[in-house]
């Protein structure tokens, strides 16, 4: 399926890590709750906790299970640095959001 059709699509849910837990946007209860509801699987609060806890990037961070820490070094070279980036999105993501909320302060500073 294309990617334009898939946010149209009724049998696909379509959810950015970075999205669910940028500063910006952070709401990454809600958004495990949207996937249980579009999975039609109620989660208990004790089960949602733990899921909002596991899918925290400083918990995978730590996960051997996750990180990619158990592969051998003939496949990866640990030390030239984790497989795991150090999370959050980059300088420019927050300037572009900064310079667009700058510019609807500009627009509305104009217009008054």
């Amino acid at each position: 399926m294309p990617p334009s059709n898939r946010k149209k699509s009724q049998n696909c849910v379509v959810k950015y890590y970075s999205a669910m837990t940028d500063p910006f946007f952070q709401d990454l209860r809600g958004s495990i709750e949207k996937v249980g509801v579009f999975l039609q699987c109620s989660l208990q609060e004790e089960e949602l906790s733990s899921c909002v806890e596991h899918s925290r990037f400083s918990s995978m961070k730590d996960n051997k299970m996750i990180n990619y820490s158990l592969v051998p070094e003939e496949i990866i070279d640990h030390n030239k640095g984790s497989f795991m980036r150090k999370g959050g999105l980059s300088w420019t993501f927050g300037l572009t959001v900064f310079f667009q909320m700058f510019s609807k302060l500009r627009e509305r500073k104009k217009n008054d």
